[in-house]
């Protein structure tokens, strides 16, 4: 068996803990989101995604479109199960106030506002955003090189 040396392709390698634990900071409007990467090395995400996917099969085995409203009613939960740490910019109608993420405030936004969810998770399957030399959103907005 070959054994390669990663090192020639250095601003390719993903780092697993952005992926994973860390996070990178998504800009969607004038909010941001820190968020895991939707796939690679975010076990908790493909385990959730699989199992999902194989109940919703077994559940409507010749049934298409049944199995995808299924899949699309799983889906928010398993984002914020296992992508979604925190945001901010999130604000109260009215008032301006920020709103501190949590699941329950998560859920009626993304249940609200379902264009902001699908363009977040487009995001979070970028793998070029989890590079280990990427400058994440936030970095990029503050000046932090």
């Amino acid at each position: 068996m070959t054994k390669f040396d990663y090192r020639v392709f250095g601003s390719h390698a993903l780092d697993r803990d952005k992926e994973s634990k860390r996070g990178v900071w998504i800009d969607v409007a004038q909010a941001g989101f820190l968020c895991l990467r939707a796939g690679g090395s975010n076990k908790e995400y493909m385990r959730a995604s699989q199992t999902s996917y194989f109940a919703a099969q077994k559940a409507h085995p010749t049934d298409r479109v049944a199995l995808n409203e299924q899949l699309n009613r799983d889906a928010l939960g398993i984002f914020l199960d296992t992508i979604l740490l925190d945001w901010r910019g999130i604000q109260e109608s009215g008032t301006g106030k920020e709103v501190p993420y949590s699941r329950e405030a998560a859920v009626e936004l993304f249940e609200e506002l379902p264009d902001v969810l699908d363009a977040l998770m487009e995001r979070c399957r970028e793998s070029d955003r989890y590079l280990k030399d990427f400058v994440d959103d936030a970095e990029n907005r503050l000046g932090k090189n």
